[in-house]
C-alpha cells in the first residue's frame, strides 16, 4: 500500500504504526480534514492539493465515516 492512516507525527525518519485496512478512530479529525468531526456516511479522499490531508471529493478513496470519531479504511 502506498497510502496509510497515522495518528502521530513523525520526521522523515522516524518509524510509526500506520493504518491501511480496518477502522481508524481519531476523537479530533483537525489535523487531516479541517474539522472536528467527520460526517456520517461521507466518503473522504486524499486530498490532491494538500499533502497529509483528507478531502470529500477526490480520486484516491481512503474511507467512509461510520461515526463521526471513526473512519472504515477503504484504500487500495
Amino acid at each position: 500500500y502506498a497510502l496509510g492512516l497515522a495518528s502521530v507525527d513523525a520526521a522523515p525518519t522516524e518509524s510509526l504504526q500506520v493504518s491501511y485496512k480496518g477502522q481508524f478512530i481519531q476523537s479530533d479529525w483537525t489535523n487531516v480534514l479541517g474539522t472536528t468531526l467527520l460526517t456520517v456516511g461521507q466518503r473522504y479522499y486524499a486530498d490532491t492539493t494538500l499533502a497529509g490531508k483528507l478531502a470529500t471529493t477526490g480520486t484516491q478513496l481512503i474511507g467512509i465515516a461510520i461515526t463521526t470519531t471513526t473512519l472504515l479504511l477503504r484504500i487500495g
